[in-house]
């Protein structure tokens, strides 16, 4: 993954919301999708790969896991309670490989995907 990505306005201003409470809205999710596609091409290829057909919501949340975004993070964007967003990275670890795994497996798994 290249730096730049991590830099971006969308990205930084997605941290912010995050910091602040905020949710984050349609738009701004999709701004980010194009952004992973053009930016982490490798990483969104071999999500598609998974034979598991993942929901918006669950692609989203491997992008922004991928991106550096934490738990905390991913609650205030989502509009969600931490242990539904932990339950949500555990179900995914299983999702993606087929065994139980839990939140934080989920995330260095995710984080160690190619970019």
């Amino acid at each position: 993954m290249t730096d730049n990505i991590l830099d971006s306005q969308t990205v930084r201003r997605l941290h912010e919301k995050a910091a602040h409470g905020e949710s984050v809205t349609d738009d701004e999710m999709l701004e980010l999708r194009t952004l992973a596609s053009e930016h982490m091409a490798g990483f969104m290829d071999t999500l598609r790969r998974f034979d598991c057909h993942l929901r918006q919501r669950e692609m989203d949340t491997c992008i922004l896991v991928k991106l550096r975004f934490s738990p905390k993070e991913l609650c205030n964007l989502f509009g969600m309670r931490a242990s539904a967003v932990s339950n949500m990275r555990s179900r995914l670890y299983r999702k993606l490989y087929g065994e139980k795994g839990s939140s934080a497996a989920f995330d260095d798994r995710i984080r160690g995907m190619g970019s």
